[in-house]
């Protein structure tokens, strides 16, 4: 099972090991207390081939993956307000994302909050069977359930689903001096609209997002190690802004919905 982290529901992190005792898979957002940085690039796909190329020299496959080169499907649930204050970038919700999460076909859901913050990312998960979440999205909130922290936050903010995403993921893990390492490939970005709790389990139907382009992500604690940056100066990567979330909701949902401005 692909984890992108670790299981349980911590503080705002996870509980920070010293580099050397931290397992290779762990999100460098999730153990950092401080947050970890995350640069973005899109490319075409003879580019993404190249790094994929220098990843399997430099870094070791995500264990998490299996053993096929062709990686995991990512399928996400993103929520947010009917006034749509998370992609307006409204104050209280401004760098802030709530999804739900499933790897593949699995029974298991991450609730997860990614929050950005001074360049810093930090994220705040937690896995729950699938039954289990859907009975508890429909009855009184349970003080008591280990997802009572997500819960809370969506009733407080009144989020609600807004639209279903998913794609492919190939990731590769490492470490640094100063902690662990991750680069992610992402390609076959697909998008739809959604008005219940159901998460994905597959690709969506349509146009992918990115055409023959790839998302690749570059995940450090600290300075950007020497490894990145030989790679970034080798294949003359410019870095990017690209939030799979706001490009789905333009896709996705009417322009005379997003429009307007924050409460």
């Amino acid at each position: 099972m692909p984890q992108d982290g670790v299981v349980g529901d911590t503080n705002d992190v996870s509980r920070v090991l010293p580099p050397e005792l931290t397992p290779l898979p762990v999100s460098p957002s999730l153990v950092s207390p401080r947050g970890a940085s995350e640069m973005k690039f899109v490319v075409d796909a003879n580019i993404a081939d190249a790094i994929a190329v220098w990843a399997k020299q430099h870094l070791a496959a995500d264990p998490h993956g299996g053993e096929s080169e062709e990686g995991y499907r990512v399928n996400s649930l993103y929520l947010d307000t009917l006034n749509f204050d998370t992609y307006r970038r409204c104050p209280r919700f401004r760098r802030r994302k709530f999804r739900l999460r499933r790897y593949g076909n699995e029974s298991t859901i991450w609730l997860e909050l990614k929050r950005k913050r001074n360049g810093l990312v930090r994220k705040r998960r937690v896995s729950v069977a699938e039954t289990d979440w859907t009975h508890q999205i429909t009855q009184p909130a349970d003080p008591e359930w280990e997802g009572a922290w997500f819960r809370r936050r969506l009733d407080q903010r009144q989020l609600r689903p807004v639209c279903r995403v998913t794609y492919c993921r190939t990731a590769y893990v490492g470490t640094s001096a100063t902690g662990p390492l991750r680069l992610t490939i992402d390609r076959e970005l697909f998008a739809t609209d959604a008005t219940d709790w159901h998460v994905p389990t597959g690709p969506l139907t349509g146009e992918p997002l990115l055409n023959s382009q790839r998302i690749v992500e570059l995940k450090f604690r600290d300075v950007l190690p020497n490894s990145f940056r030989g790679l970034i100066q080798d294949l003359r990567l410019a870095p990017r802004s690209f939030s799979k979330y706001r490009e789905s909701v333009a896709a996705c949902i009417a322009l005379s919905r997003l429009t307007g401005v924050c409460d």
